[in-house]
């Protein structure tokens, strides 16, 4: 079995599938030049409480954002005061 270097998920083979396919799924291969540390990405968004302000900042794109917003599980808190 072949792990996706972006995931670590299982790389699909067989019925249809590239032999020498690297990453597990199309978001996975869009998202392979995304490096980005959890503590900063949640550090500029509790700063400016906008995915686009910090995908801008980030010098990326909001889906792209969105995708590692999701992968890593981070979920926004609304605090009342």
């Amino acid at each position: 079995m072949k792990k996706c270097p972006v995931c670590n998920g299982i790389v699909p083979r067989g019925h249809g599938r590239k032999p020498n396919q690297i990453y597990c799924s199309k978001a996975c291969f869009h998202n392979r030049n995304l490096k980005l540390d959890k503590t900063e990405v949640l550090e500029l968004l509790n700063k400016t409480n906008n995915v686009v302000a910090t995908a801008e900042l980030l010098g990326s794109y909001k889906e792209r954002l969105h995708n590692f917003i999701k992968r890593e599980g981070i979920k926004r808190q609304v605090i009342w005061g």
